[in-house]
């Protein structure tokens, strides 16, 4: 099967939805928000996903998949496009809430669909694939968005965007379906009834959760206080637009090499790998934010977690019980969502007490105590980066 016209499409509402998400803490900022204030806004956006994911993906195993593709990609646009339309603080509220719900939709969606079209062997590359577009996107976006942005206005940002997104959302009423298997009793093997408890049981699963929430942390980290940084060394909104860019494009990179990287490094070192890399990048950021080793930075922290994120999806789709795909993603985006929900909380606070600069020495310390958790010791029924191959279900 033919899979690019579906991969541009995501990257077109990806796009519009995750492009424009450096953009809002630079309009609460421009507004006049407080730093508490900026991260509550920006903690809305996975307020929802946060109660209801699993119940999300639950839904979507028993949809067709361009239904859940199309109501996820409508319901994005309105949520961009009702923020160039309507001023107004509870009209930010609900949009960063209506945007962050339907991103989860459509992206559990996608990959739910991918996992339905995937050969067991072309995973790994379809997943790999999929995460590309979904880079590529975000790498376009921020630095559009930067550009319309000074020229106009933030407003005109997400008016813009919106309508990017249109097409992308039209085009899938053209793709091939994808029907969910036929219904089954799906049980354990002591008889009892389906319960999240079996997918946690499954080890594979526990670290793709753990090691998703960390390396998604750290990429909302950078996309949210680096702005706000490069406000402080009088950076413009393009050049902002640009570094977050460059970060995207280092994502984009990186994913090309996904499964061969895999089968090289194995998941386990590639994961620990994006947790040195952040830790360090993030104090160089704040030891030393010169131009220059600025944009090296940046690159090489988009290549540490760009490969990271992916390859949590697609060791969550190859763990997963059979006909329980789509919970096992949801599980995985609910475990991302509070992550997103606390950190822009806390760290906002923080904020308003440290500075933006201090906060990068703090975000370098917490990926440091992460590793050291993780990887510090040996685990057994790990061999050179390869998980125990038995799955306790």
């Amino acid at each position: 099967m033919n899979l690019v016209p579906f991969q541009l499409m995501v990257g077109l509402h990806t796009l519009m939805v995750i492009g424009t998400r450096p953009s809002i803490p630079l309009f609460t900022y421009e507004l006049g928000y407080t730093s508490f204030e900026i991260g509550m806004i920006v903690s809305l956006y996975s307020i929802i996903p946060l109660f209801f994911a699993i119940s999300i993906g639950k839904w979507i195993d028993k949809l067709d998949s361009k239904k859940a593709l199309l109501i996820g990609g409508y319901t994005g646009v309105i949520g961009i496009g009702w923020l160039g339309i309507f001023p107004g603080t509870f009209h930010l509220y609900l949009s960063q809430m209506i945007a962050g719900t339907a991103q989860t939709l459509f992206a559990l969606a996608a990959q739910n669909y991918m996992a339905r079209v995937s050969d067991k062997d072309k995973l790994h590359q379809n997943v790999g694939w999929l995460s590309l577009s979904i880079a590529a996107g975000a790498l376009v976006g921020p630095l559009l968005c930067g550009i319309i942005a000074d020229y106009f206005d933030y407003r005109m940002v997400f008016r813009i965007t919106s309508l990017l997104g249109i097409p992308a959302v039209i085009g899938l009423h053209f793709i091939q379906n994808k029907y969910p298997e036929e219904k089954r009793n799906y049980q354990t093997p002591s008889g009892k009834k389906p319960h999240i408890r079996d997918l946690l049981a499954i080890k594979e699963i526990r670290m793709a959760l753990f090691m998703s929430a960390l390396i998604l942390f750290a990429m909302d980290f950078f996309n949210t206080f680096f702005p706000l940084l490069a406000v402080e060394l009088g950076y413009s909104n393009t050049m902002i637009g640009i570094f977050l860019s460059i970060f995207g494009l280092a994502s984009v990179i990186s994913r090309f090499y996904m499964s061969q990287l895999v089968d090289r490094f194995g998941k386990h070192k590639i994961f620990s790998y994006a947790l040195i890399i952040s830790c360090f990048s993030f104090f160089l950021f704040y030891i030393y934010p010169h131009f220059i080793l600025a944009v090296l930075v940046t690159f090489i922290l988009g290549m540490g977690l760009g490969i990271g994120l992916p390859l949590s999806i697609s060791t969550t789709m190859e763990s997963a019980i059979e006909g329980r795909v789509g919970e096992a993603l949801g599980l995985r985006l609910t475990m991302n969502r509070f992550t997103q929900v606390v950190s822009p909380l806390a760290l906002g606070a923080l904020m308003g007490v440290t500075g933006v600069s201090l906060m990068f020495l703090i975000c370098s310390g917490i990926m440091l105590l992460s590793y050291y958790l993780v990887f510090g010791k040996k685990r057994r029924g790990m061999d050179q980066g390869r998980f125990t191959a038995s799955h306790d279900r």
